[in-house]
């Protein structure tokens, strides 16, 4: 039941009632690319934010409510993921030991 200008554009494959069946077919070629980005950009968040716990545990410890040597082993960990999930060593255990520290702090 499209109203006025809400048909189906050309460049959708599917009906817009099932939504799994969208896709822009010409786009479905860069999904390792945009895989590739969201690992990395992933990975350099938790790198980021893992470092400001190192290099300042005392501040960052209070901020989160643990002590400073947490802290930094906390911080540690999280570069130690971040690294994992971008350059995908192990990415599955290094994102759950991620989920399992976000969960912690």
């Amino acid at each position: 039941m499209a109203g006025p200008g809400f048909g189906v554009l050309p460049i959708f494959r599917g009906q817009m009632s099932d939504p799994t069946s969208l896709q822009i077919s010409w786009l479905l070629r860069y999904v390792d690319v945009a895989l590739l980005l969201m690992r990395l950009l992933v990975g350099a968040v938790f790198i980021t934010s893992g470092a400001s716990h190192v290099n300042d545990p005392v501040t960052r410890g209070k901020s989160i409510g643990l002590p400073p040597g947490v802290t930094r082993v906390l911080g540690l960990a999280e570069i130690a993921g971040g690294i994992g999930v971008a350059l995908g060593v192990l990415p599955q255990f290094a994102a759950l030991g991620l989920i399992l520290i976000d969960r912690r702090s």
